[in-house]
């Protein structure tokens, strides 16, 4: 308690963290009557060490710096040989202890344009990393990345030389630089030299620069991604230590003659130099444990698998001992004739795909299946013979192959993928007893194609099967096939006569979606008829043969949705008659005549 008019007593000065005590909020000199006194606090200032250093560590400076204000260096470093170029960091809003390093370019690269760090600096914060790289832009066109760090920016934003793009014509990268990427159409960009350190090459790193003719790569760049180096114009590259390259990673490097493979290599796809059109050799370092080459191509250490054809190559003979061709080996490549590989039992997808000048191809006796896409687009393969091994036909394996008239199956084959042939130029198809299944599409569009043989044993037969094969003017569909697909024959304008056996149960939605056919035979085992089975225009020169009875016609469950089969006549089979066996014989029991005489009749 105090007396009124007499002075209160301050306690001892409180604390609080990170505060300093500054005094109260009140006078208490006089008191007069109740009073309630806050301590007051200041926040306390915080100083952080900010050190320069130069490029080999020597301390050049030190500074104690307050909380959010800006370091500033005194020191202007010198080395001999180089010039310096800045700081490998921003100076402002310092928030924690740094080491700052000197950054230094050689002498004679020019005189400096432009220069600043890179944009991964800021984290989501706002605050600046301790890790930092400069770019420095001279007025020869040479910009140089110097410094620590990945080369990363935040949301993968263009970082900040971007802008300089069409000015930059060779980029030098320093030792501390990781993750290298950013130069995307940098289409003035002729060179590019990795110093030792940098260890991966980002995806579409420099993508479509358009003119870069020279990269040289360090020895310890061990990973090179996708699209990389896309549509670039190199024409050599030796891949040193490079351990792993991802799929086009060169794609469309039309300059590219030479790759040199040093002994790291583990993992090539064989998709990598896709487009590389002039590319006719592969040079792999005898000391690399996984892979070898052969006749210029490129294959594992033991020759039994084919990774990948120089795009250049007109003749290939495939080794041997090689019993596997890769996926996409061949693909793109300007090949005309493929020997060899008697030993090779599988080809993997897309092997030979857009080959358009591959004429020939022998299936080797030990191959089993065709894999999707294997000759896709092969606009130029005219003969293949496939081998009774063969068991299936995959997805798009020859579709988009105009120019082949002619294709032996083997007596092994069971199932034609989807849109195998679509687009083939084949003109006569004649299915082994073996064959099971047709999918969808796998005829469509063979617009050359005017006979057709399937197989009793056919099972299935796939919607859209033989649609748009315009010349096909007949054909028999087996007893074994229980459902006509969706629209099997649509479109096939010459397509005039259609027999169905007994056994088939189900003619498909648009089947026979026809508007020029003329006859069909239809078997007592059909069960139901789809929609528009024979069309959907009116077509009174449409006749429909039925082996059965008009009653046995009326039990088959027919869409209403039959505008030509609704307009077609109908010829239906006579109804059965009994027959009976009348004898004459004599009183003596011997025959004198015998007739067959129908019921009812005398």
């Amino acid at each position: 308690m105090v007396e009124e008019g007499k002075s209160a007593v301050a306690p001892e000065a409180p604390s609080k963290s990170g505060y300093t005590f500054i005094g109260w909020d009140k006078d208490f000199s006089n008191v007069t009557g109740e009073l309630l006194i806050y301590a007051k606090y200041e926040k306390s200032k915080v100083y952080y060490t900010v050190t320069f250093v130069d490029y080999d560590g020597t301390v050049l400076e030190t500074q104690s710096v307050e909380e959010g204000k800006e370091a500033t260096a005194t020191v202007h470093p010198e080395r001999e040989g180089y010039n310096f170029i800045g700081w490998n960091g921003h100076l402002a809003e310092i928030k924690k202890d740094r080491t700052i390093t000197a950054l230094y370019d050689v002498e004679g690269l020019g005189n400096i344009r432009d220069t600043g760090l890179f944009g991964n600096n800021l984290n989501s914060s706002s605050v600046y990393t301790s890790t930092f790289l400069r770019w420095t832009l001279y007025d020869t066109g040479i910009l140089t990345i110097n410094g620590k760090g990945e080369m990363v920016t935040l949301n993968n934003i263009a970082p900040s030389w971007n802008k300089y793009a069409s000015s930059i014509k060779e980029v030098r990268i320093s030792s501390g630089v990781d993750k290298i990427w950013g130069f995307i159409n940098c289409n003035k960009i002729t060179k590019v030299t990795i110093e030792d350190g940098p260890e991966v090459i980002r995806e579409n790193a420099f993508s479509n620069c358009t003119s870069l003719k020279e990269v040289n790569l360090s020895d310890t760049i061990t990973t090179i991604e996708k699209g990389a180096f896309f549509k670039c114009a190199i024409e050599s590259i030796d891949l040193k230590n490079v351990e792993k390259v991802y799929d086009y990673a060169f794609d469309s490097c039309t300059r590219l003659k030479e790759v040199k493979i040093g002994k790291g290599l583990k993992d090539l796809n064989s998709l990598v130099f896709y487009r590389c059109s002039i590319l006719e050799n592969y040079i792999v370092d005898e000391e690399n444990e996984m892979f070898s080459s052969f006749d210029g191509g490129l294959l594992n250490k033991a020759g039994t698998v084919l990774y990948s054809c120089p795009p250049k190559k007109v003749n290939y003979n495939i080794p041997m001992e090689t019993t596997t061709i890769s996926a996409d080996a061949f693909k793109g490549c300007s090949v005309e004739n493929v020997t060899g590989g008697m030993n090779v039992t599988t080809i993997g997808a897309s092997a030979f795909a857009d080959c358009e000048k591959l004429v020939n191809f022998l299936i080797p006796q030990g191959v089993t299946q065709i894999s999707d896409r294997t000759f896709y687009n092969c606009i130029s393969l005219n003969n293949v013979m496939i081998g009774d091994n063969v068991t299936s036909i995959g997805e798009y394996a020859f579709y988009g192959c105009s120019a082949l008239e002619n294709m032996f199956f083997g007596n092994g084959l069971e199932t034609i993928g989807k849109q195998a042939f679509f687009g083939a130029g084949l003109r006569n198809v004649s299915l082994p007893a073996s064959v099971r299944t047709i999918n969808e599409n796998a005829f469509a569009w063979c617009e050359n194609l005017d006979n057709v043989m399937l197989n009793e044993g056919l099972v299935t037969l796939g919607k859209r099967a033989f649609a748009n094969c315009t010349s096909l003017h007949n054909v028999t569909i087996p007893s074994t096939v229980k459902t006509i697909g969706t629209e099997a024959f649509d479109s096939c304008s010459g397509l005039s006569d259609v027999i169905i056996r007994d056994g088939v149960e189900t003619i498909g939605n648009s089947a026979f979606s026809i508007n020029n056919l003329q006859r069909v035979t239809i078997p007592v085992s059909v069960k139901t008829i789809g929609e528009n089975a024979f069309g959907s225009s009116t077509n009174n020169a449409l006749i429909i043969d039925y082996d059965g009875t008009e009653s046995q016609w009326n039990e088959i469950a027919v869409s209403s949705r039959n505008t030509a089969l609704n307009s077609a006549t109908i010829n239906f089979a006579e109804p059965d008659v009994e027959e009976y066996t009348v004898t004459f014989v004599d009183f003596d029991g011997s025959v004198i005549e015998t007739q067959t005489v129908e019921e009812g009749m005398s």
